[in-house]
């Protein structure tokens, strides 16, 4: 993303290059919503793409059940205020909240071989006064 004037920004289209990249993964804070005494909740959804060969070379099938598995050992364990609540598979329901992605052909990120997509969604308990 750049910007050449002030309101005006130009987007660029991400790319996974399947022969460079294993993994890239990033977060969607999805809802926040008021708790109580200056504290919220937000959803947070942490999404992955992954080349499931060059993740799991020794595994013969396709791995992206082990890769999920191995995902959702490693967030299942609450830390810093994030609570693991849910996983979510398949293209259009990990995208669901970036439009644009699908009203392409979506060519770029298909769930087909070799690439996975999946999102793991968590609540995160944060104070608004310590931000």
């Amino acid at each position: 993303m750049r910007s050449d004037q002030e309101n005006n920004t130009v987007y660029k289209e991400a790319w996974f290059d399947d022969s460079l990249h294993r993994v890239v993964s990033f977060f969607d804070v999805a809802t926040t919503t008021k708790y109580d005494k200056g504290s919220s909740v937000a959803t947070v959804n942490l999404i992955f793409i992954v080349n499931v060969p060059l993740l799991k070379p020794n595994i013969l099938h396709r791995g992206d059940e082990e890769i999920r598995r191995d995902v959702e050992q490693l967030c299942a364990l609450p830390r810093f205020n994030f609570t693991m609540k849910s996983f979510v598979t398949g293209f259009k329901n990990v995208f669901a909240n970036f439009d644009g992605y699908l009203k392409r052909d979506q060519i770029t990120f298909r769930d087909l071989h070799p690439l996975h997509v999946f999102s793991i969604g968590f609540d995160l308990l944060y104070n608004i006064n310590d931000c």
